[in-house]
């Protein structure tokens, strides 16, 4: 850690430097308060895919590599393997090659990397990121009361295993429920007091901050294109708003 500093972005700090498709996430809440038949909440993987209808690049090769007769967790297997990577990476003028272990595996080569000074990064399996950031919320928010409303939903033994690490699925869903809770009632607090301002379509901004019927008319028409993947209008209509 002594050796790792920190620089300061400052354009960080501006929200005009951030891109406006950063509040797609956001527009995603929204469909919460807004329910229609016709257009039934998507959960957020499917969302993302229909704001995400864009060209993305193919897999340029996929090619057999040659076996190593060894034991996978044998560290000259290992090191054999990472040795491997790193004269294929400098044959393409590859800085730092990204190779991916599970967490067993991934112990021994972040050690052997470390030890050896090769110029490979390694990274940690999806799922067993996924399980360690998954503990990590149930070890920061524990005390919180997060547990109480897991229970809600989630049995008493599901929910020890789901703020541990455990119960992938169940605890990615618990978590979004709950996330949904909050930002609805954080969203509620800028909305129009009652319905009737709502229907007025008057563009003077009321108390305490809240948005105006046409600003929450603008969210909805945005959240509704969003389902024809029309991903430009929205980056237009939320710079005006």
């Amino acid at each position: 850690m002594s050796n790792i500093s920190f620089g300061q972005y400052l354009d960080l700090m501006s929200k005009d430097s951030l891109r406006v498709s950063l509040n797609i996430d956001l527009l995603w809440s929204t469909g919460w308060l807004f329910p229609d038949a016709s257009h039934p909440k998507a959960n957020w993987s499917g969302f993302m895919q229909l704001v995400s209808q864009r060209s993305h690049s193919r897999v340029s090769e996929v090619a057999l590599l040659p076996i190593i007769d060894l034991n996978p967790g044998d560290p000259h297997c290992i090191y054999s393997t990472l040795s491997f990577i790193e004269q294929q990476a400098n044959k393409l003028n590859v800085c730092d090659a990204c190779v991916t272990f599970d967490q067993p595996l991934w112990l021994k080569a972040v050690e052997i990397v470390a030890s050896s000074s090769l110029k490979v990064v390694c990274r940690l399996g999806g799922f067993h990121m996924m399980m360690s950031f998954l503990g990590s919320i149930g070890t920061l928010m524990s005390g919180s009361g997060l547990s109480d409303a897991l229970e809600l939903c989630y049995g008493c033994n599901a929910v020890l295993h789901m703020m541990s690490g455990k119960h992938v699925s169940r605890a990615v869903r618990g978590h979004f429920l709950a996330d949904a809770a909050v930002r609805v009632t954080l969203i509620k607090h800028v909305l129009p007091a009652d319905e009737e301002e709502c229907d007025t379509g008057s563009n003077e901004s009321s108390d305490g901050g809240r948005l105006t019927a046409a600003e929450v008319n603008s969210i909805k028409c945005a959240y509704d294109r969003s389902f024809e993947g029309c991903t430009d209008e929205i980056d237009v209509s939320a710079q005006d708003t």
